[in-house]
């Protein structure tokens, strides 16, 4: 007997197998184009994240690194590394002022061993290097190697700083 003919009984009202099946594959499609149209708005929200953060590296930080502080201060930006003998030396010129001067002036480390994006940022060729910044932001002076308080305060008094 041929039952290519036979009609299938369904809940749906088809009359046969292949208008079900079509019927499903319809739906499956649907939900296809769902799942490919959410793929698709992720992919572009990473895509412009990555740009954005490409753009401005500065926006998401490295582990364990701090931006350079804003301030109305007049900065000395001490650019150095742990483990450095010159670097090492200028450690109790920084808490000299740190100590004796933080109402007039802003002492900031940064170890660019640890933080390499501010040293390319401040084109650092070797450490220690004293970048001093006028309390706009704008770089005055910069110094490499170590640099005695005596020497520091002549620069944050040439910035007109009453030290």
């Amino acid at each position: 007997m041929d039952n290519s003919s036979d009609c299938v009984f369904s809940e749906s009202g088809h009359d046969s197998a292949s208008e079900l099946e079509g019927e499903l594959t319809g739906i499956v499609m649907k939900d296809l184009w769902k799942i490919l149209l959410v793929i698709l708005v992720v992919t572009a929200v990473v895509v412009i994240v990555l740009v954005k953060q490409y753009e401005n590296p500065d926006a998401v930080d490295e582990p364990g690194t701090e931006p350079v502080a804003e301030t109305l201060l007049p900065t000395m930006l001490e650019l150095g590394s742990e483990g450095c003998h010159a670097c090492e030396q200028m450690k109790p010129v920084m808490a000299h002022f740190e100590e004796n001067h933080s109402d007039l002036v802003f002492i900031q480390f940064h170890d660019v061993r640890q933080q390499p994006a501010i040293a390319q940022q401040y084109g650092i060729r070797l450490i220690p290097t004293q970048v001093f910044l006028t309390a706009e932001g704008n770089e005055f002076f910069r110094h490499e190697g170590y640099f005695a308080i005596e020497e520091v305060e002549n620069v944050f008094r040439e910035m007109g700083v009453e030290i």
